[in-house]
């Protein structure tokens, strides 16, 4: 898997910068309610503040999928992160990793439970018309009726 990673001795000469498009599957998200789709974008930029700290500005996006707590369809979930920030201090490691915390912003902006009706809290972009069955019956997100074994459950008189 891709990290992203800079030498803290390129920061001595000025500020670098970071701008790549990193392949779908960075995020680690698969499972039942979350999964990556689509690359994540990086554009940050790294620097050296007045006490040899380095510091870790920028923006981060990414659009993972997420499965609709009320439909149980999967939908997209734009993420922007603005005002990323990262500070490092003294001393410094030859090699700063920022993989994982790039991840960790990203993956905090997700909603706890989904619902693809909802705005987006992180764009602003209002939600879908979420489109629940009218059967009666609601889809659940594993895909069948795991409900169906409270039907066993013997209870005593």
């Amino acid at each position: 898997m891709k990290t992203v990673t800079f030498k803290t001795h390129e920061v001595q000469d000025g500020p670098v910068l970071f701008q790549e498009t990193l392949e779908p599957g960075f995020l680690g998200l698969d499972d039942e309610a979350a999964r990556d789709h689509g690359p994540v974008e990086v554009d940050l930029e790294a620097m050296l503040d007045a006490e040899g700290s380095v510091i870790v500005t920028g923006k981060l996006k990414a659009t993972p999928e997420l499965h609709c707590g009320k439909c149980a369809k999967w939908f997209r979930y734009p993420v922007v992160v603005k005002g990323v920030a990262y500070h490092f201090e003294k001393p410094l490691p030859s090699v700063l990793d920022l993989t994982e915390q790039i991840r960790e912003d990203i993956v905090l902006q997700l909603p706890m439970a989904a619902d693809c009706s909802l705005p987006n809290a992180s764009t602003g972009q209002p939600g879908m018309p979420c489109e629940v069955p009218s059967t009666g019956t609601l889809p659940t997100l594993r895909g069948k009726e795991v409900w169906s074994a409270l039907d066993d459950i013997k209870l005593e008189e």
